[in-house]
């Protein structure tokens, strides 16, 4: 799953700080994924990451090369970032915006993914990474 590029309801941070809750499906990236036992059955924490075709002020994000973008099942003609300044926060199974058999694109590459990895961590030691639970409905 990591990489995987799939349509799901992504609420951008300037949206939830206007009050929105319900976001209309965006292409998003995967970007990590942690598994999680516990008493009651394994839990997936996901960070997902937006994928967009322009940046709003302030935002952080990776451009998407060509091969990537027909790897990943995106417009080549288009532009396209992976936004890592912000992410969704969300855990499976019991999301309330993530419906199985989510329709996949494609994904991006391990070596793309690290790079992704990479601009997340820099702007997580700088205070520059922020999140948008989507834990609840």
């Amino acid at each position: 799953m990591t990489g995987s590029v799939f349509a799901y309801p992504y609420l951008w941070m300037v949206e939830e700080a206007k009050g929105i809750r319900d976001a209309k499906d965006r292409t998003t990236c995967l970007a990590i994924r942690r598994d999680v036992g516990g008493a009651d059955g394994t839990t997936t924490h996901l960070m997902l990451l937006g994928i967009t075709d322009q940046l709003w002020k302030g935002q952080k994000a990776v451009e998407v090369p060509d091969t990537e973008k027909r790897r990943a099942g995106l417009n080549p003609k288009r532009p396209a970032f992976v936004v890592v300044s912000e992410y969704n926060y969300d855990v499976l199974p019991h999301s309330w915006h993530y419906a199985p058999g989510t329709k996949t694109y494609g994904s991006f590459s391990s070596k793309f993914c690290k790079d992704i990895a990479e601009a997340l961590k820099a702007l997580s030691r700088q205070g520059g990474l922020a999140k948008v639970d989507r834990t609840r409905a």
